[in-house]
């Protein structure tokens, strides 16, 4: 079974607030959420430069690093309406492979262990517009998928010279090539499905979201960075889903890159 999305232009987010009584359900198109955070960072031998009470990290050259962070839900404090506890885990680590370049993946993982209204839970983040981003999925639309609990995979490998350097053209201009990979695969329990009305007080049809607990989301890229030493051009590709509402198999993104 699929949910439909509404992409975010129309956004009209409602939820259910008495879910004990089905018959005469009382629906918000409004909350107040206050939450606490802790997290925790591990990385060996990273780097940092200082600048009286600023700090900027450069890194941890090739060790993965580690980070964790546990937010508690506060129903009350602040007119509040939800306790709920919420866990992100992620680790990021950068690999040399020689001659064959060098590329880094970043594992990421969450789950919210008590139902709330879905902007709460994770929303996968989309990327509608022209500027592609490594941690957004770049031919995902806004609000297109939703979960309480993920995990998730992002790749990108840099060849550097391996090809471009063969090319005497090509090599004078400082060329380089680049591929990416990015998966999400998660789901949302029936508690936080429970939550969701097809239309809110007025009658409007609320917003929904997809699942991704079958299939997940992939997309894969490849493109030129360097280019006038900022611009990279990114050649994306949507491999699933493609059924699902305005959803752009191919896509051709920018960003301005700055490397060392």
């Amino acid at each position: 079974k699929s949910y439909l999305f509404t992409p975010i232009r129309n956004f009209n987010f409602a939820y259910i607030k008495n879910t004990e009584d089905p018959n005469n359900p009382a629906i918000s198109n409004s909350f107040i959420n206050s939450t606490v955070s802790a997290g925790l960072h591990i990385a060996m031998k990273e780097l940092f430069i200082i600048d009286g009470n600023d700090r900027l990290s450069i890194g941890n050259g090739f060790a993965p690093a580690f980070d964790i962070t546990y937010t508690r839900g506060m129903k009350g404090v602040l007119n509040s309406g939800f306790n709920y506890d919420k866990v992100d885990v992620k680790i990021r680590h950068y690999i040399v492979f020689g001659t064959l370049g060098q590329g880094d993946y970043i594992l990421t993982a969450g789950k919210v262990f008590s139902p709330v209204p879905y902007p709460l839970l994770f929303v996968q983040r989309g990327n509608e517009s022209l500027i592609s981003g490594r941690t957004t999925y770049n031919l995902m639309n806004f609000f297109e998928f939703v979960t309480d609990q993920y995990v998730a995979m992002n790749y990108e490998h840099h060849f550097e010279g391996l090809f471009t350097n063969r090319a005497p053209l090509i090599k004078k201009w400082k060329l380089r090539l680049f591929a990416t990979g990015k998966a999400v695969w998660g789901s949302v329990s029936k508690q936080n499905l429970a939550l969701l009305p097809k239309t809110d007080a007025t009658g409007r049809p609320v917003s929904s979201f997809g699942e991704i607990n079958r299939e997940p989301y992939v997309e894969a890229g490849y493109g030129v960075e360097n280019i006038f030493r900022i611009l990279r051009v990114d050649f994306i590709h949507r491999l699933t889903h493609l059924q699902n509402p305005n959803a752009r198999p191919f896509g051709v993104k920018l960003q301005v890159q700055l490397t060392f």
